[in-house]
């Protein structure tokens, strides 16, 4: 007892858990499933695959209420065009696996890899949407709401003063010459030369503040 205690003990943390079911979790979070396959390698050292959600699917649950990965045989064609590579990649998975590939048919390309097997799939919800989805849509209408907000604020900020000289009302001549009304334009707009958010525009009449 003490023997096999200390065999899986070793193999457990063999397994790397603390890094590999964070990663797991991510890919749930963001995907809304892992599928994923645990195998040994020569050393008889486990190794988890994760693979490709668009060729694997899960339907049913086994015996233990865990659900059953189920594969895609068209994977094996489609992830590499080299023989050796292929044969090397169905050697990962259980034998029945290849036996199954090398036989399919066009109409029967789906094949089960049982958690007995090393066939993992991992989800929150039934339907394997990623469980935040819906706020994650939210969150999107959020920011947008936020930066046309922002951009409204921005606008109602911008202001241009209007600096609008006198004119004589009995003759209509200007009471400042050109070079003068220069001068307080300028005058006026090295004041205003930190403020970023007023333009300044000289006229003649009155000063009013105005939004864009």
């Amino acid at each position: 007892m003490k023997n096999a205690y200390k065999k899986i003990s070793k193999y457990i943390k063999a397994m790397n858990l603390d890094y590999i079911l964070p990663k797991i979790n991510l890919t749930v979070l963001s995907e809304g499933v892992y599928f994923g396959l645990l195998v040994e390698d020569e050393d008889e050292k486990p190794v988890f695959y994760k693979l490709p959600a668009r060729y694997c699917r899960s339907r049913f649950l086994d015996s233990d209420g865990l659900p059953i990965l189920e594969l895609n045989c068209q994977y094996f064609d489609d992830v590499t065009s080299n023989e050796m590579e292929r044969k090397s990649i169905l050697k990962l998975f259980p034998k029945y696996v290849a036996a199954h590939y090398n036989n399919r048919k066009k109409k029967d390309s789906w094949i089960e890899i049982k958690a007995t097997d090393g066939g993992m799939c991992f989800f929150f919800s039934e339907d394997q949407t990623p469980p935040f989805a819906s706020v994650t849509m939210a969150a999107k209408d959020l920011e947008d709401a936020r930066a046309r907000e922002a951009k409204r604020d921005e606008k109602e900020l911008q202001k241009i003063l209007i600096h609008k000289l006198p004119i004589d009302k009995n003759n209509g001549e200007l009471l400042f010459s050109l070079s003068e009304a220069q001068v307080l334009h300028e005058s006026i707009s090295n004041m205003l030369e930190d403020n970023d958010t007023i333009d300044i525009i000289t006229t003649y009449a009155d000063i009013s503040l105005e939004g864009v």
